[in-house]
């Protein structure tokens, strides 16, 4: 599986971490990865998930959805900015288990000071039809 990763030459913890995905998803498994932090273990369990789909589509026709979770909101608003780095542009979908500061919208959370003042502006962008995160959804 050949993947495309967002920097000239990933470094050794990203190689293992990648190589630890696509082993686990190849083989239907499911891979515990530990690396210490800023090593880049975002983009590359990203990219390494989104290769082997786009592989899997390729060779099967057909491939599972990837879901990628995290604790918190500082991680998804991460997560959403190491996967606009990489070349995939896989549809995506922040969900979340309560309303206050969910919102990935870099213009909203620029233009609101607490958790009501973002829940009103991601409402607002959502019915305008303006958020790119939010188009597409049903």
């Amino acid at each position: 599986v050949e993947v495309f990763f967002p920097f000239a030459q990933p470094l050794e913890p990203q190689k293992a971490v990648m190589k630890s995905v696509l082993e686990a998803l190849s083989l239907r498994k499911h891979a515990v990865l530990e690396s210490p932090t800023g090593t880049g273990k975002t983009a590359a369990v990203l990219c390494a998930a989104l290769a082997w789909q786009r592989h899997r589509m390729a060779k099967a026709g057909a491939a599972p959805q990837i879901m990628y979770a995290t604790r918190t909101h500082a991680q998804v608003r991460q997560a959403m900015k190491e996967l606009r780095r990489t070349p995939y542009r896989p549809v995506v979908a922040v969900l979340g288990s309560r309303e206050a500061g969910l919102c990935v919208n870099p213009a909203v959370l620029q233009s609101a000071d607490n958790d009501g003042q973002i829940r009103q502006a991601c409402r607002q962008a959502r019915q305008q039809k303006s958020c790119q995160f939010h188009s597409g959804l049903l």
